[in-house]
């Protein structure tokens, strides 16, 4: 079963069959093309450069280098991590009568669990302990990232490029060069919060090519491992730290 929206003049599809999703981003992994690119997503530079909206050679080359990591056997390791993840941010739950913001909630685990499934390093955002124990600079960039991530709405509240690429996807990144130097504007903002992250995420990088057994149980050290083995990989991979990392996600803390 499937139920069909747009967001704009995109279609987005939301599928609903299990096993639909794992014949796709499993079993099909290896095969996915290039992706249309939400105006969200366009209106963030970091973003953009995610691992999921990279094309081309760039896109084949990378998704080949990690296919390993898409099996069965191995995303059935990470179930254990998400639901510990999962259990101890629900332990951490306020237990009077308070709204939960579902949105932060959601945001939070799934930083903790890219973190670790992707970078190998527990932020501890779902433990609300060790996240009162992050110095200064963890905590900076955690909020940053949030923020970055949140303001990618595609409802009035969005920046005014997002909602114009919506409706005229032609203007957005004309009209975004414009409002990203406009002091206070909200394209401004998420421009200066992710060239903050961008440098934060090129000294994560630079921090885990230093590491001399940095093994492959994640995303970043499968690519870094790539680049330093293959030179084609490596001319591939050079824009990597402000690519990959960009993914998403962008979830890396340089606590990551």
């Amino acid at each position: 079963m499937s139920i069909r929206f747009h967001m704009g003049r995109q279609p987005l599809v939301l599928v609903a069959d299990a096993e639909l999703c794992r014949e796709v981003g499993i079993k099909k992994f290896k095969d996915i093309p290039n992706r249309s690119i939400p105006s969200p997503i366009l209106a963030s530079p970091l973003h953009r450069k995610g691992l999921f909206w990279i094309r081309d050679s760039r896109w084949s080359t990378m998704r080949n280098t990690i296919v390993s990591v898409y099996q069965p056997s191995y995303l059935a390791k990470l179930v254990p991590m998400m639901q510990s993840f999962i259990e101890t941010t629900s332990q951490n739950i306020s237990m009077d009568d308070q709204d939960i913001i579902f949105n932060e909630f959601s945001l939070k685990t799934a930083t903790d669990v890219i973190g670790k499934a992707a970078f190998g390093f527990d932020f501890g955002i779902s433990n609300s302990n060790n996240h009162q124990n992050n110095d200064k600079h963890i905590e900076s960039f955690i909020k940053q990232q949030i923020y970055s991530t949140t303001m990618l709405k595609m409802d009035l509240y969005g920046s005014f490029s997002i909602i114009l690429g919506l409706l005229l996807p032609i203007h957005q990144e004309p009209v975004r060069q414009i409002l990203k130097r406009i002091p206070y504007t909200m394209d401004w903002k998420i421009e200066r919060t992710n060239n903050n992250l961008n440098s934060q995420l090129d000294q994560i990088v630079v921090n885990k090519m230093k590491e001399e057994q940095r093994g492959s149980k994640d995303f970043l050290s499968l690519i870094l491992n790539a680049r330093e083995s293959e030179t084609v990989s490596k001319n591939l991979f050079t824009l990597f730290k402000t690519n990959y990392f960009e993914i998403i996600q962008k979830k890396v803390k340089t606590l990551t």
